[in-house]
């Protein structure tokens, strides 16, 4: 019997930035509906890592297969549209405009409705805003936002606007969801409901790569630990492997 293909597989992924190696022919595999989290001092190749997996960076060589397909050169709104999406460790929001607004562009790649009839309003791009409304406010309520819908998204604050980043990159239904340091600056209430939500989102189905410094964090929602370090692979295994003296070595200093 052939074995399954992972949602997502890097092979000798390498990226070099002038004479800096920041990831160093790393294989990894992600099991369809598993948490993968990256841990590693800083500078370990982490982000950089989950750039060249979305497309934000180019990778100096190696490949990244989503399903098997071969991303190769693929633009970061093609991956979008075959179901990758991310957030960064930033937060970023559109002066003005409401947090279900954010929702519905964050549909606009795979609506399928024409610029032409974004302009002239057309029944077609009314439908598509209700159906848009529709998907987008049960995200809101999960990730507890669906309250704040009407509200400018710059009201809300950081740990919010973050948790407003994870529902926009849920609401095309991604099948890989990357998170970059989703934790960061976020108080331990709405830490609580970013664990919860990210079960929730686990159920459905979705994989999950997530790139976190929070060592309690990572053991409690992992399937896959994944330690890295100047670029390289350290360990690779499950939360169980945190324990290991030469990851703990890897990791002292940089986790609480």
């Amino acid at each position: 019997m052939s074995r399954p293909v992972p949602e997502l597989e890097v092979t000798a992924l390498t990226r070099r930035f002038g004479g800096v190696t920041a990831l160093d022919a790393v294989n990894l595999t992600f099991t369809t509906g598993e948490v993968t989290c990256l841990v590693g001092p800083n500078g370990s190749g982490k982000s950089t890592l989950v750039d060249c997996v979305t497309g934000v960076t180019r990778p100096t060589s190696g490949s990244v297969r989503l399903r098997g397909a071969d991303l190769g050169r693929t633009s970061q709104r093609a991956r979008v549209r075959a179901g990758l999406r991310r957030t960064f460790q930033a937060v970023h929001t559109f002066a003005g405009l409401t947090v279900l607004e954010h929702m519905l562009i964050a549909q606009q790649e795979t609506d399928g409705v024409r610029w032409l009839a974004q302009v002239v309003r057309s029944p077609g791009l009314r439908r598509a805003e209700k159906t848009a409304t529709e998907k987008a406010m049960p995200v809101l309520e999960l990730v507890g936002l669906a309250g704040r819908a009407g509200d400018q998204a710059s009201a809300l604050s950081y740990g919010q606007q973050k948790l407003l980043g994870l529902a926009i990159a849920l609401a095309g239904e991604p099948n890989v969801l990357c998170l970059d340091e989703p934790l960061a600056g976020v108080s331990p209430r709405l830490t609580d409901v970013l664990v919860g939500v990210l079960g929730e989102v686990r159920r459905r189905g979705v994989t999950l790569l997530v790139v976190e410094h929070d060592i309690d964090f990572v053991a409690d929602i992992s399937d896959q630990v994944v330690v890295l370090a100047e670029g390289q692979v350290v360990a690779a295994g499950p939360p169980s492997v945190l324990s290991d003296d030469v990851v703990f070595a890897t990791l002292s200093g940089t986790t609480r």
